[in-house]
């Protein structure tokens, strides 16, 4: 058996004949235990389907801001710089002849 967990959120998805209820769990997932084989391997087939990690049994909690070594919130990240001069666009118009 694999529990499988679905990005898009709880809801009830038919693979052949069987139909999943994706439920969400304590942690926030939307989880279904998926015992056929040939449906875990469709379900894993799409980008939006995984096999859900093992977490502790406690309940999910809020996400915890990071900071830097010496406890200040990290800086916001410059813009890039550019690093090669533009270049102009591409005229239109006829061509001159040599």
């Amino acid at each position: 058996m694999a529990l499988i967990q679905c990005k898009l959120g709880p809801g009830e998805r038919t693979v052949g004949s069987d139909t999943y209820a994706f439920r969400v769990d304590e942690h926030g997932r939307a989880v279904a235990e998926v015992q056929n084989l040939a449906h875990q391997i469709c379900f894993l087939s799409v980008e939006h389907y995984l096999i859900a990690p093992e977490l502790a049994n406690a309940p999910a909690s809020e996400p915890q801001a990071v900071l830097d070594p010496d406890g200040a919130p990290p800086s916001p990240l410059a813009p890039p710089q550019p690093t090669a001069t533009p270049v102009a666009p591409a005229r239109r118009g006829k061509r001159r002849q040599g």
